[in-house]
């Protein structure tokens, strides 16, 4: 399965500059087409510096959440963990 989203017809995964956010999922058994499209795209950006691509693995979007959480812009474990340390 492949489902592709570019908003503003970025092509570029993530540009913040513009607050785009382009996904493109990938089954297990595509993980050799992942690394093409993902090396390709880097190069595309390279040139212009203003997007980032990542290339993430994960069985569903929670372990992908749990896993990578600043790409959901999540801070609350980071908060928590500075709270505690600022408590002791």
């Amino acid at each position: 399965m492949r489902h592709s989203h570019f908003p503003h017809d970025s092509g570029h995964d993530l540009q913040p500059a513009v607050r785009a956010l382009g996904v493109t999922a990938y089954t297990k058994g595509e993980l050799e087409q992942a690394t093409v499209d993902y090396l390709r795209a880097e190069k595309e950006i390279a040139k212009s510096g203003d997007a980032e691509v990542v290339l993430v693995a994960a069985d569903n979007l929670a372990a992908l959440r749990l896993a990578y959480p600043n790409y959901f812009l999540d801070t609350t474990e980071f908060v928590a963990r500075l709270s505690a340390y600022l408590s002791e």
